[in-house]
């Protein structure tokens, strides 16, 4: 479960950052989506050692940052198709809500094991 919730959490802190970017009005360059399995190899490294504790604050603290990124656009920024190719507002979900969805397997089966 550890690495999954880094794993959300590195495109969560991701996406942040490109949403830091739009709000100052520039199209940041994404050279972690061309290699997407490089970039979460990459990620699950860097997180391989980490303590659980860590993890969970990290995994805070991404959430936090990718909720005020998104409250300081405009409805203009989230619903240009232009900057990413898509609307900004999928590309806020494809890195949260909808990222917990593709991994809510993992997710339940560790609930289910931890509560019994």
């Amino acid at each position: 479960m550890k690495d999954v919730l880094a794993h959300i959490s590195l495109w969560e802190r991701l996406c942040a950052g490109w949403l830091e970017a739009v709000a100052r009005g520039e199209t940041p360059d994404r050279p972690e989506v061309a290699d997407v399995d490089a970039t979460n190899a990459h990620g699950q490294a860097a997180s391989k050692d980490a303590p659980l504790a860590d993890v969970l604050a990290e995994s805070s603290r991404t959430c936090r940052a990718i909720l005020a990124a998104v409250a300081a656009l405009s409805e203009d920024d989230l619903a240009d198709e232009q900057r990413f190719g898509w609307p900004t507002w999928q590309l806020v979900r494809a890195n949260s809500d909808e990222h917990y969805r593709e991994h809510i397997d993992q997710i339940t089966a560790w609930r289910r094991g931890v509560r019994g």
